[in-house]
């Protein structure tokens, strides 16, 4: 897979009926070095144990045990997906879409913090954008990223190669909504979709990705 390009390999085309309108982010990784062939059960395990679970709604997480069984992952085509849907009157709501292939290929797409969020400082739907979320869950996803190569054992000249993509922003409010503390000069978003790629080596220590 080298030079491999997850922006244009595996973005699928997501529609999620019956949900709010809201916009997303979405991750694709694809692990760019060779690494030694597990069954699939050990393969989810790997990950599952290995997740550092760094807030409270990881980057690919685990819904095995979820109560609600429609959220639970299934096998499709090989790989492992999981839909949760959840929006209701109270604070943590959730549109997800996960995939984890034991190819080394791995997709996460979420609806914004900004439009799902049930808080009393909480904007609007479709209004505003949080500077420092999506800082924040790059850096979480490249750090999750590492961390499945390593329960993978992934040769140690591997490559990392992620893709993130920003769609629902045109006409938003700059904001800080998350941290009140932190001030955001008043300003409008422009674009509608962003897309940025990064490659990182499978050694790099946690302490470089800021």
């Amino acid at each position: 897979m080298a030079g491999s390009d997850p922006s244009s390999s595996i973005y699928p085309t997501v529609r999620i009926s019956g949900a709010t309108s809201h916009g997303s982010w979405e991750v694709a990784l694809i692990i760019d070095g060779a690494f030694p062939s597990v069954d699939f059960d050990q393969f989810l395990w790997r990950l599952n144990a290995n997740n550092p679970d760094y807030t409270g709604w990881p980057v690919w997480l685990d819904s095995r045990q979820f109560s609600d069984e429609e959220s639970r992952p299934y096998v499709l085509n090989g790989a492992c997906e999981t839909l949760i849907l959840r929006i209701t009157p109270t604070y943590f709501n959730h549109i997800d879409f996960m995939r984890m292939d034991p190819s080394g290929r791995f997709y996460s797409y979420r609806a914004l913090e900004d439009d799902i969020t049930n808080s009393n400082n909480a904007p609007t739907p479709v209004t505003s954008l949080d500077v420092g979320l999506p800082v924040l869950r790059v850096v979480e996803s490249i750090a999750v990223g590492l961390a499945f190569a390593k329960a993978l054992q992934v040769d140690e000249q591997a490559t990392l190669r992620f893709a993130f993509r920003w769609s629902g922003l045109k006409d938003r409010e700059l904001s800080s909504w998350a941290d009140p503390l932190r001030y955001v000069s008043p300003r409008k978003t422009r674009q509608d979709v962003v897309t940025s790629t990064v490659s990182v080596s499978v050694d790099t220590p946690l302490s470089a990705l800021v």
